[in-house]
């Protein structure tokens, strides 16, 4: 009788021992998943500040050019206006000219 306990309680003892393996060896593996998902998240955040920086780099380029394009359009503007009273008075002389002629 006692021999029977002994062989269950050796069995029971064994297949606690490959359980335990079998759980340490998960967590071992959920470990080396988790610092590997760190690792690749990391990256990510990395890679996401850099894609940031561009972002706002590329905000600040296209609020730089609008404002060049708003004072180049100011600029000709100004300049066709010169041209038109220009030549208004370039046509006043011809007119006068050929008038007085």
């Amino acid at each position: 009788m006692v021999d029977w306990l002994l062989w269950i309680l050796a069995w029971f003892v064994g297949v606690f021992g490959w359980l335990l393996r079998i759980f340490t060896w998960l967590l071992r593996t959920l470990t080396w998943l988790l610092r590997t998902l760190t690792w690749l998240l990391r990256i990510l955040a990395w890679l996401l500040r850099i894609f940031e920086w561009l972002l706002r780099t590329l905000t600040w380029l296209l609020r730089t050019l609008t404002w060049l394009l708003r004072i180049l359009t100011w600029l000709l503007r100004m300049l066709s206006r010169l041209l038109r009273i220009l030549t208004c008075f370039s046509e006043n002389r011809d007119n006068s000219a050929e008038a007085n002629g």
